[in-house]
């Protein structure tokens, strides 16, 4: 993966650089903002813009295709009734997974579905396991090339979860609850997060000066102010536009 710093009078000037540097288009690109641009008190102690402009991660072939049909093929049935912000993991649901979860049989319609969207990704080796319960269907993936679906930051597998959502629960039959997994990647991914709002939050407490983490998802940024949450003499509070929107640790 291609990646170029640089500098110039504003944001869009470093960008305009390093795309001509990288022969990329800006639909080919992620830009991290290392530093803002000032223009200082008459001229004195302006700062240049500096940006990191990486060529975006190839993912498993077709994904915006296949998840676009997906997602109009359940549309044009109907909505499910919740949103993204409920099918995320939990410790909760992992444990209820564990108890109340039955093995489901490779003739399983909705195992079908995920394996015909996984197909179409260009993925045919990966083995899936699900477990069901009343109200929720539970998928594991694994196998070479599994991280494909992860994508970067977990973003490729939120949407394949997201569209699963909307295509198993596009009748009337009740909210069935579907959550994917690649090879425990949630749950680590999960405990690493409060490993460093733990850490944060200590040298919040040793220092007594504020810790701004780097940009987060919106659901990285939940987890962490559940964490914060439950620390005494401590707030946290998200700042910035995304994608660079960040989360701030404070003294309450």
């Amino acid at each position: 993966m291609k990646s170029v710093e640089k500098w110039g009078a504003s944001t869009d000037e470093a960008v305009e650089l390093a795309l001509a540097e990288l022969n990329l288009s800006r639909d080919d690109i992620e830009i991290e903002v290392l530093e803002e641009p000032s223009k200082g008190f008459l001229g004195i102690g302006s700062k240049l813009a500096k940006v990191r402009v990486s060529e975006k991660e190839k993912q498993a072939s077709d994904t915006g295709a296949v998840c676009k049909e997906m997602k109009e093929k359940s549309e044009n049935t109907s909505t499910p009734r919740k949103n993204e912000k409920d099918v995320e993991i939990s410790e909760d649901i992992l444990l209820k997974v564990r108890r109340e979860g039955k093995d489901v049989t490779e003739d399983n319609e909705n195992l079908s579905l995920l394996k015909r969207i996984v197909d179409k990704m260009g993925l045919n080796d990966l083995k899936i396991k699900g477990k069901e319960g009343e109200d929720f269907i539970f998928f594991d993936i694994s196998g070479e090339g599994a991280g494909l679906i992860i994508g970067k930051k977990g973003q490729t597998l939120t949407s394949l979860q997201f569209i699963m959502n909307l295509c198993v629960n596009n009748n009337d039959e009740g909210y069935k609850r579907v959550i994917i997994d690649v090879e425990g990647y949630r749950q680590k991914r999960d405990e690493k997060l409060k490993t460093i709002a733990l850490n944060a939050a200590n040298k919040v407490k040793d220092t007594g000066k504020r810790v701004t983490l780097d940009p987060m998802t919106p659901y990285e940024r939940k987890v962490v102010h559940i964490v914060i949450q439950q620390m005494e003499g401590l707030e946290s509070t998200s700042q910035g536009a995304e994608p660079y929107r960040k989360v701030v640790i404070n003294k309450a």
